[in-house]
């Protein structure tokens, strides 16, 4: 599959080198609303005109292409439509004898541009078998933890805003890997500061207060005192802060994060700061983890006793 990076096709754009239709597809469709921001800025486009795979057939797409939008500006001299669910479209081979035969046009006086999205690329189907080999492929896949971080630090920026290390762990870890989640929750943070938004480094405590998820500082403080296995003070937490089956899921969630990011900042143990002082093995913690997750999914147990034995066990093995 001829894959395209998002960097490569707004280097392209940049210098007038335009395809007549582009393919997004992937499970994150956050990531997909910001490439086509972006791919709109680029271009210098104000609107475009966005059509529904499941309500037209291919015919009213490219019947769309050859007519100018009611909302375009007199010094727009490119269209855009755009296809959402198109893999619901009709009639594909329509489609794609019209695509063969604007690919192979000469694209010097390209007039309109067509971008298509699917959820997936189905390999049993001809026309997306056809679209896969085509260099006019985009895939937005669901962020992975490694990428949280940079994705708080950009949204962060966007709303000129300048987070402490342990804030923008907490944020990606709020996230639970969604970026419309995380681009929320740092709308709201930009709401709630205000003016002072741009005046001052933001820390765990102001990110926590507008948080929508139950997780406080003291939470942080639980993942710490498991991680250095403080028994005591996991235990003293544990019974203030669980008080339920998501209490005690959210605390999963965010061991298993901290973990992961150990050495890009999980909250603070980061490079340049000192880890935990128990064993910090992903092989130790992990099958540990997994095994609380399924006993707080299914045994209906309190959730406070799973926590606390959780703490006892792994404190003291």
């Amino acid at each position: 599959m001829a894959i395209l990076a998002p960097k490569a096709v707004f280097s392209d754009l940049e210098k007038k080198k335009i395809s007549p239709v582009y393919v997004l597809f992937g499970d994150e469709p956050f990531k997909v609303q910001e490439f086509l921001t972006k791919f709109m800025e680029v271009l210098g486009l104000r609107s475009y005109d966005k059509l529904s795979g499941t309500n037209v057939s291919s015919a009213e797409v490219i019947e769309g292409l050859g007519t100018r939008s009611l909302f375009s500006l007199p010094s727009e001299t490119l269209k855009l439509v755009l296809v959402s669910d198109a893999g619901g479209l009709k009639e594909t081979e329509v489609m794609h004898r019209f695509l063969e035969e604007r690919l192979s046009e000469d694209q010097s006086a390209l007039d309109a541009v067509l971008i298509l999205v699917f959820e997936s690329l189905d390999g049993r189907r001809k026309f997306h078998q056809w679209l896969k080999k085509q260099a006019v492929c985009l895939e937005f896949k669901q962020a992975k933890d490694s990428e949280l971080l940079t994705w708080v630090q950009y949204l962060a920026k966007k709303q000129k805003i300048k987070l402490t290390p342990e804030a923008a762990s907490f944020l990606a870890a709020c996230s639970e890997n969604s970026l419309y989640r995380l681009s929320h929750e740092i709308e709201k943070l930009s709401a709630y500061l205000g003016e002072e938004a741009s005046l001052k480094e933001v820390t765990l405590e102001m990110v926590s207060a507008v948080c929508s998820n139950h997780s406080t500082p003291e939470m942080v403080e639980l993942v710490k005192a498991v991680l250095e296995r403080k028994k005591t003070r996991a235990l003293l937490l544990s019974e203030k802060l669980i008080h339920s089956s998501e209490d005690a899921l959210s605390l999963v969630g965010f061991l298993t994060w901290s973990l992961k990011n150990s050495v890009t900042g999980g909250f603070g143990y980061g490079e340049g700061r000192t880890k935990p002082s128990a064993p910090y093995s992903l092989s130790f913690w992990i099958p540990e983890l997994l095994k609380l997750d399924e006993e707080l999914k299914s045994t209906g147990m309190d959730p406070k006793l799973l926590i606390e034995r959780f703490v006892v066990e792994t404190a003291g093995a």
